[in-house]
């Protein structure tokens, strides 16, 4: 059990856990919600939807993830873990962070946006499209260039005083498929797996990062076609932006149970006034290490 006097930051949330998070930074702020150990049971009362993994009702969201844990979010401010036996802690905060944290993150009225982030120059650019279309990869090819990785996977998305959008730190490290390190030449075996089932490994972020969030400047959607030739960069204005922002939202399809529509919706409405976004397509042939230089001159013009 870790020191659960520690409040660790990610995503726009300060959190105070049972559980030990290599991942993510530690804070002196207070925190948001905390992470306890508990029996929670089967059926989640008053539930308004329920499927053979989740059920919700208005102030709460129950998971069930056979083997591994049960976890249960509590009006916003309490997250409890019924913990299965032999399962492992890595598997446990692997589903805290990939399920768990967006249900808060939406409740907290923010956007978690598939995505990771960079740093470039004091300014974040957002980097997302579908599972496969080289998001890490490419992080893992600007993480080599020297620049900060604020988040890998889910960028959240909130507000500035000024109302612009900033970008918040996430968890430290980038999930990586074996062909994804191989294609930098790393030994897989260096790696620690990222969890028992899926077989990713965990790129560690050593560095901490002293700003809690960044002003972002553009949001970029990769594609790729084994048609093209060359690298094709298109602006997405007005409602194209729009679609593609509530698309590429995590855990979108959680939102009309969780009563949070309306919030969703007023959220990609104006990012889309505010922010950039990009579709870009890359040829099929084009190497990593070669698409990230590409991109990084493109990123330097902004």
């Amino acid at each position: 059990m870790a020191d659960s006097n520690i409040v660790y930051y990610s995503n726009g949330l300060y959190l105070k856990s049972e559980i030990h998070f290599p991942e993510l930074q530690t804070s002196i702020k207070p925190p948001d919600f905390t992470i306890t150990f508990g029996e929670i049971q089967d059926v989640l009362e008053d539930a308004n939807y329920s499927d053979d993994f989740q059920q919700i009702n208005l102030q709460e969201y129950q998971l069930n993830i056979p083997s591994i844990a049960k976890f249960l979010v509590k009006n916003s401010n309490e997250v409890i873990i019924d913990v299965y036996s032999n399962s492992d802690e890595r598997d446990v905060r692997m589903y805290f962070l990939a399920s768990i944290l967006p249900v808060l993150v939406h409740k907290y009225k923010l956007l978690p946006l598939h995505s990771c982030c960079i740093n470039v120059n004091g300014q974040a650019f957002l980097i997302g499209g579908d599972s496969g279309s080289g998001k890490s990869t490419f992080a893992l090819g600007m993480h080599r260039k020297g620049y900060d990785i604020l988040n890998d996977d889910v960028s959240t998305i909130g507000f500035a005083s000024n109302g612009n959008p900033l970008a918040y730190i996430g968890y430290r490290q980038i999930k990586l498929l074996t062909e994804s390190l191989e294609s930098y030449g790393y030994e897989i075996s260096d790696f620690e797996k990222l969890n028992t089932e899926v077989v990713k490994y965990r790129f560690p972020l050593q560095e901490e990062i002293k700003n809690d969030s960044l002003p972002i400047k553009a949001v970029f959607l990769f594609d790729h076609d084994p048609l093209k030739k060359d690298v094709e960069v298109e602006e997405l204005r007005g409602l194209a932006a729009f679609l593609q922002l509530t698309k590429n939202t995590f855990r979108v399809e959680l939102l009309k149970e969780l009563g949070l529509k309306k919030n969703h919706f007023e959220l990609c409405s104006k990012i889309a006034q505010k922010i950039k976004v990009f579709k870009v397509t890359r040829p099929q042939e084009m190497g990593p290490e070669e698409f990230s230089t590409h991109m990084e001159k493109l990123f330097l013009t902004f």
